[in-house]
């Protein structure tokens, strides 16, 4: 038979020909030898291959067309080969206008385009299927289900149709397509369907190569340790035979990744070092595992992986913490059945949401760590170690948000727990105790707060050394309580202290130590050294913008004390532009009730006061008062500054009446809150008696 067909097509007398060969993913099929009872008799020695029986001559072509480049490689020369990208977008809606007329709006047929990715079987697909719902149905509304969920996007294209003017026998659905060669892989080459897998659970961008591999290649190839920083150190004259094995694995990965890439399936980007896959591929391989009962298996491989890769969110992993958050959010929407796949997802979920922390988005952290307290809370108990960590995370980003109420009572709960179970002495213990002292310190609780920051401290000291990173923080927030307990030089000691540790330990660009730079800016500017100030916040600043951004809750605050320390020096305008900067970015960042943002009016009226802008300094001075009193109460510290703000402020403008009302108010709050003998209290105490004592011989005259 073959040799009949080889005939015909080389006699110049039947006309020319094309000849198709669709779909040849297998080129076993032509290369190998036909059956005897497909040749010529019994004669064995005559028969060839397959490939042979087709001719090359003048008068005919042949056309084969294959998902794999690996096959037309053994097919054909590189010369004649013609890879068919993804169509333009202006042929891609010329088709879907060819398929709906002119029924689409624009726009939405431009977003249907880019969300199949200008594939021509996928968009005829798709117009079928609204073309056969007839005027109920639009682009838009297809579009709207294909982006609801996973689910619907594989109702979508798993629908087939008859309106494609394909050949019967052809798969219509895109999706079903893609699976055939899925099955061919698994088939021939299981460990790239297995990586396909794999791939299939996370973004479909930047996959990192060090994600895919095994857990032992990756710890030879000098992957992080998740368990700490650091680089596993490999040596490879030690044990030949090890090295033979990293060899094979090397091998058998390059050889997986050249199978996937040869269909097409995924393509290399970031210098060699990551992949990306095409959206539908991916939606393809998990409808395709479904199929044959893998997904869960290996929803639970992903996961995995990811936990054992993603590291904590402090600063010296942000780069790491980067590269793979992406693919964080891509494993909290899987569908997991296995009590211990969730937990791992809970355990990715605490370290992303550390990150966001870190990072100062904290409405993302927030979300994170509530999913992985309540998961753990569920599955492991509410007194469990992992839990009551989850716990404080999520009460240092409420504390963060301004939240104190919630923050305190998750703090306590967690420490109450840490001590119980790990001992009063324990690192985690002590870190739980700093964070109270914190939110205690926020809500103006100073006294309390400074005897959990001092036990924290001395904790620390003994347990871990005085130059380790959770001691200098007790340092640093203990000076912090000092400061604003009006004790300038001991808070002024304890600022060095840290800020020469953090350089030394963490270096001169670590986010703590910028703040460790600012904070003893503060503590200078209160005590009358401008200049030196100013140095030392610009340096902070700086430093941070280039570390954290532009909008980074810790930049923002940085500019505002530098906007400070520039009023105090007289230096109106620029001032006011900092402060501006600062507001406008709390604003947007925490929202306009966040303290920190209520800090940022209050400070911004008093640079209008000093500028002779009375009506906006009254306006902003009263939004910062009623807004501290609604959020921190009316006796914390912060609202009893803007209450001596606008006693000044009346007091300037000649209203001596209600100006010695709000003086014996912020007396009255500075003495309960601070102490008599605070800067602020015997500051307004002063001023009052003078107040009283001109209005006594206003009256008199």
């Amino acid at each position: 038979m073959w040799a009949l067909v080889y005939h015909w097509l080389r006699d110049k007398r039947n006309g020319r020909w094309i000849l198709v060969l669709d779909n040849v993913d297998d080129p076993d099929f032509l290369l190998e030898t036909p059956d005897v009872s497909e040749g010529e008799g019994s004669n064995v020695s005559a028969l060839r291959n397959r490939m042979a029986y087709l001719p090359s001559c003048a008068h005919g072509s042949t056309l084969i067309t294959s998902r794999s480049r690996a096959a037309t490689a053994r097919l054909t020369d590189e010369c004649d080969m013609i890879t068919i990208s993804p169509i333009a977008e202006a042929t891609a809606l010329a088709l879907l206008e060819k398929k709906l007329g002119n029924s689409g709006a624009m726009e939405d047929m431009q977003k249907l385009a880019a969300a199949l990715d200008h594939m021509p079987l996928a968009l005829a697909q798709a117009a079928a299927y609204i073309k056969q719902r007839g005027s109920r149905w639009s682009v838009g509304q297809y579009l709207a289900k294909l982006e609801k969920s996973e689910k619907s996007q594989t109702r979508l294209l798993t629908s087939a149709s008859k309106d494609l003017r394909r050949d019967e026998e052809a798969h219509n659905s895109i999706i079903l397509t893609w699976q055939i060669s899925f099955d061919h892989i698994r088939a021939t080459r299981p460990s790239a369907a297995d990586l396909l897998s794999v791939m299939s659970m996370y973004d479909h961008q930047g996959i990192p190569e060090y994600l895919l591999r095994t857990g032992a290649s990756a710890t030879r190839a000098g992957t992080r340790s998740t368990s700490g920083p650091g680089i596993v150190e490999h040596d490879s004259n030690a044990n030949p035979s090890a090295s033979d094995d990293k060899d094979s694995e090397e091998d058998d990965f390059e050889d997986d990744i050249l199978t996937l890439e040869n269909f097409h399936f995924i393509s290399t980007m970031f210098s060699n070092k990551a992949f990306e896959m095409h959206r539908l591929v991916q939606l393809a391989a998990r409808v395709w595992l479904r199929s044959h009962e893998l997904y869960q298996e290996w929803a639970r491989k992903g996961v995995e992986r990811l936990d054992e890769a993603l590291p904590n969110g402090e600063h010296e992993n942000w780069g790491r913490c980067g590269e793979l958050y992406p693919h964080v959010q891509s494993i909290i929407n899987l569908q997991l059945e296995d009590r211990e796949t969730c937990l791992r997802r809970a355990s990715v979920q605490y370290k992303a949401a550390w990150f966001d922390w870190r990072r100062g988005l904290w409405s993302k952290a927030e979300a994170l760590v509530a999913k992985s307290y309540s998961t753990r809370k569920d599955m492991l108990g509410p007194e469990d170690e992992n839990t009551l960590s989850a716990l404080s995370l999520y009460a240092s980003v409420m504390g963060d948000q301004g939240n104190y109420e919630a923050a305190e009572k998750y703090y306590r709960r967690a420490l109450e727990e840490k001590e119980k179970m790990l001992g009063r002495e324990h690192p985690d213990a002590l870190t739980n105790m700093n964070g109270l002292a914190r939110v205690l310190r926020a809500q103006g609780h100073y006294k309390v707060a400074e005897g959990y920051h001092r036990r924290a401290l001395e904790g620390s000291e003994k347990v871990l050394g005085r130059e380790h990173p959770d001691t200098l923080t007790s340092v640093n927030d203990l000076a912090r309580v000092l400061q604003a307990q009006g004790e300038y030089q001991p808070a002024g000691e304890l600022h060095r202290q840290a800020l020469e540790g953090r350089e030394k330990v963490l270096g001169k660009e670590h986010p703590d130590t910028l703040a460790s730079v600012d904070n003893l800016a503060e503590v200078l500017r209160v005590e009358g050294d401008y200049k030196a100030a100013e140095q030392l916040h610009r340096r902070a600043l700086e430093g941070r913008k280039k570390v954290l951004g532009k909008e980074h809750p810790d930049t923002l605050l940085g500019v505002n004390n530098l906007a400070l320390v520039l009023r105090d020096q007289g230096d109106y305008k620029a001032a006011e532009e900092h402060i501006r900067w600062a507001l406008q970015g709390w604003e947007k960042v925490l929202g306009k009730e966040h303290p920190d943002t209520l800090l940022s009016v209050n400070n911004l009226a008093t640079v209008l006061q000093a500028r002779g802008d009375y009506k906006g300094a009254e306006e902003l001075l009263r939004r910062a008062l009623e807004g501290r009193e609604t959020v921190l109460g009316k006796e914390h510290p912060d609202t009893l500054t803007s209450v001596w703000c606008l006693a000044d402020f009346t007091d300037r403008l000649r209203r001596t009446p209600e100006a010695i009302f709000l003086y014996e108010r912020a007396v009255k709050g500075f003495g309960a809150a601070l102490g008599s003998n605070h800067p602020n209290t015997v500051k307004c105490e002063q001023t009052l008696r003078r107040l009283k004592q001109g209005d006594r011989e206003t009256r008199k005259n």
